[in-house]
């Protein structure tokens, strides 16, 4: 299987975004300044992608996922080749973020 970013993917990681017990992708989209996070559908397949931005002209090329903040909620870190920074979206535990910090 497939599954289409629309842009040019440059890192993947994995971690379950949406507490449903079920691992989900997150996948930087380098050309169009955000990541795309694909929902597990606990069946080996995964939901269409649903994107947040990481910034303007950000053009984010690596990712990690980690409890940044100690909520037990994962986060996403972002690196921004576009604004030499790094990003951190907060996760909200259902699979929704923060903008990009």
């Amino acid at each position: 299987m497939t599954y289409s970013t629309n842009s040019t993917p440059w890192s993947v990681a994995i971690g379950d975004f949406n507490n449903d017990t079920i691992l989900d992708l997150v996948v930087t989209n380098h050309g169009k300044d955000n990541v795309g996070i694909f929902f597990g559908c606990g069946n080996g397949s995964f939901s269409h992608q649903n994107t947040f931005t990481t910034g303007l002209k950000s053009q984010s090329s690596a990712v990690a996922v980690g409890y940044y903040n100690n909520d037990r909620l994962l986060d996403i870190i972002v690196t921004n080749y576009g604004t030499n920074d790094v990003g951190v979206l907060i996760g909200y535990g259902s699979g929704s973020f923060a903008d990009a910090k």
